[in-house]
């Protein structure tokens, strides 16, 4: 079968590009097709699904030029509906913004007519589950781990651990918040690596900042969904300002801090599994 996978690789960002490779090598008897919000002038005529997943897909907003995830979004949906083909929400996440002591899931009610009449809907975790059922009651909504703990090319979780503390930057991995968690990992003669897993347009500058804090530190910029893996299988300790540093620690058996201003993602994740 031809089958589309929408998402957000070809950006930059490690944890969205892993998933084309896990489709890859779970799927070997299907020719798969990758689009993400770059629109195609046209589809092919012969797809037979177009699937939104896997990642943080189910997300509104209204921040100027963001607003247009959805219609982005939408419009695969639309085709595979008009097309009479299959079509749902695989591996998929919601992205809500903080609000007082809970989140802006009223954001989502755009999404509300495709999450209630998806034949396939599986999403990240029970909190993202509950919340998709509350928008739309689909019997079918499934919660399933991420599929980025599919990925596992070098089997991590035998990986030899050094004494070196890695850091994957985001805007929740503060300097405040490293002179909390790093003194102690320090003081016993850790190394510091910096491992950029966004796009650099978001991580260069803090980049930039986290290399005047750790001159010595060593700084991965770039890297392969493979050699991201690689290098948190490699460390004793993970600060883990993206999600998917999070899920490749887990996946390697390393240890890791969560920063205190994580992202709804990174928070609501089941650790107990």
């Amino acid at each position: 079968m031809k089958l589309a996978f929408v998402g957000s690789s070809g950006y930059g960002n490690v944890g969205d590009d892993t998933y084309p490779l896990v489709f890859r090598e779970r799927l070997p008897e299907h020719e798969l097709i990758f689009y993400n919000s770059d629109l195609p002038d046209a589809l092919p005529d012969d797809l037979e699904g177009i699937f939104l997943g896997g990642g943080g897909l189910i997300y509104c907003s209204d921040l100027p030029g963001l607003e247009a995830h959805f219609e982005y979004m939408r419009h695969y949906l639309d085709v595979a509906i008009d097309r009479g083909i299959a079509w749902g929400f695989v591996g998929c996440g919601l992205q809500v913004k903080p609000r007082g002591d809970s989140y802006h899931f009223e954001a989502l009610g755009p999404w509300a007519p495709y999450l209630a009449s998806a034949p396939i809907l599986t999403v990240r975790s029970e909190s993202c589950l509950q919340q998709v059922r509350r928008l739309s009651a689909n019997p079918l909504a499934a919660y399933y781990p991420d599929l980025g703990y599919l990925f596992d090319p070098i089997g991590a979780g035998d990986t030899l651990k050094r004494r070196t503390v890695t850091i994957v930057p985001s805007g929740c991995v503060t300097p405040e918040e490293l002179d909390r968690v790093l003194p102690p990992f320090v003081s016993v003669g850790y190394d510091i690596t910096i491992l950029s897993m966004g796009a650099l347009c978001d991580d260069d500058y803090r980049i930039r900042l986290l290399s005047e804090l750790y001159p010595q530190a060593r700084v991965i910029t770039r890297p392969t969904p493979a050699e991201a893996l690689a290098t948190i299988a490699g460390s004793g300790y993970v600060v883990a300002g993206r999600y998917h540093a999070l899920v490749f620690a887990r996946t390697a058996r390393v240890p890791f801090y969560i920063p205190h201003d994580a992202p709804y993602k990174s928070k609501q994740e089941d650790l107990r599994q």
